[in-house]
């Protein structure tokens, strides 16, 4: 069976489903194609959903800068009825440690041109700001097992806080809002389905097929599968040539209980997202009594690269650093 549309976007994530809305809006028939059972299921349902604007380029903190106004009018931006549930924007700020590789500068500049309003925090300020962070500079970060782990601290540290900055409290309730509004602009969307082949005629893409045996004709195919894109690259034979590669790495992410003390006594303001990459961790706030603490990737934790991102467990313990 062949059916047609204009455009197939491949993943019903938080990407996938935000590119089929907007497209919609602009009066393109949509299908959507995800091996899932509904919006978010992926990836999307395992984000930590932290909006920061700590980007090193001036289109990364254009773009942070940009979605943070949609977070936080969300329901105008969907255009949702007045009843229906929605992810909301906790805006508690992110502080980021001031360290050598990562200095404030790099990112300041581009605030300045970008209009992000920012603090810089001197140790001081930042031991009163945040009491239960220790501001000693132990950088850099050493796994556990390493004889330095346990060194003293040589100085002590600042940070930069954006106060705009903060988390989305339901990343997959976010997609799913997505979905929803994308639906409304006529997007439609095919739920535990895969795409098992990408149709090309003349060195251009006609569509895909899928497991079912339709074949779906488009003039465009859009790939936002997450981990699953470089095997939709590579059924349609794209990416050799490609300057960036596709491949899912492996991220951790703990749920802990607070330290007694990470939140003010008062109990009135939400802590807020820490980025320490003093130590290689960051944390951030869920709910009043609980963190996620997850990596930032430091060179002295290996990177777990999967050639199948459904080879991922979710059970395997990690060697990270960290000790704040």
């Amino acid at each position: 069976m062949t059916e047609s549309t204009e455009v197939v976007v491949v993943g019903a994530g938080v990407i996938g489903s935000s590119i089929a809305l907007e497209l919609a809006r602009s009066g393109l028939r949509v299908v959507v194609v995800d091996k899932f059972g509904g919006a978010g299921n992926g990836s999307t349902s395992a984000s930590s959903a932290v909006v920061r604007f700590t980007y090193p380029t001036i289109a990364g903190v254009n773009a942070a800068w940009e979605s943070r106004h949609c977070w936080e009018a969300w329901r105008d931006h969907l255009q949702a009825p007045a009843g229906e549930p929605l992810a909301a924007f906790n805006r508690c700020g992110v502080t980021l440690l001031d360290v050598d590789f990562a200095p404030c500068s790099l990112f300041t500049r581009h605030f300045d041109k970008v209009g992000v309003p920012y603090e810089k925090w001197d140790a001081q300020e930042l031991s009163e700001r945040l009491p239960a962070v220790d501001t000693g500079r132990y950088s850099p970060p050493r796994p556990v097992d390493d004889d330095e782990f346990f060194a003293d601290a040589s100085t002590r540290l600042g940070a930069l806080h954006t106060p705009d900055g903060g988390f989305v409290d339901d990343p997959q309730l976010a997609a799913r809002n997505l979905a929803a509004a994308a639906q409304r602009h006529g997007a439609a969307f095919r739920w535990k389905t895969e795409v098992t082949a990408v149709m090309r005629r003349g060195g251009r893409v006609r569509g895909v097929r899928l497991d079912e045996g339709t074949e779906l004709s488009a003039g465009v195919v859009v790939n936002a599968a997450g981990p699953w894109s470089g095997q939709l690259n590579r059924l349609a034979e794209v990416g050799g040539d490609f300057t960036i590669g596709l491949r899912p790495l492996r991220q951790e992410v703990h749920h802990v209980a607070a330290p007694a003390g990470y939140y003010d006594a008062g109990g009135d303001r939400q802590a807020p997202v820490l980025a320490d990459m003093d130590l290689g961790t960051y944390i951030r706030p869920e709910g009043r009594e609980f963190l996620l603490v997850g990596g930032t990737e430091p060179e002295c934790d290996p990177l777990e690269w999967l050639d199948d991102p459904d080879d991922g467990s979710p059970f395997r313990p990690c060697r990270s650093s960290g000790r704040r």
